[in-house]
């Protein structure tokens, strides 16, 4: 189910094309890519990355740093 879910969110993000270089550069280029991340992962409400009921999941904060790293 976690590589499912990975899987998925990288698709959507390449397919809207949410990961131009320099994405991490811009405040709005981060946002974007949380605000998908976090509403792709309640898809898979059962792995608990992003619940609804917290402000800041330390899943998407990992993941923008992640990501972040690859298009560096």
């Amino acid at each position: 189910m976690c590589v499912n879910a990975a899987s998925r969110m990288m698709q959507h993000l390449r397919q809207k094309h949410y990961l131009p270089k320099g994405w991490s550069d811009t405040i709005g280029g981060i946002k974007q890519v949380r605000l998908t991340l976090q509403v792709a992962s309640w898809d898979f409400a059962e792995l608990n990355l992003c619940p609804v009921d917290q402000e800041e999941p330390p899943f998407l904060k990992a993941a923008v740093e992640e990501l972040a790293k690859g298009t560096t």
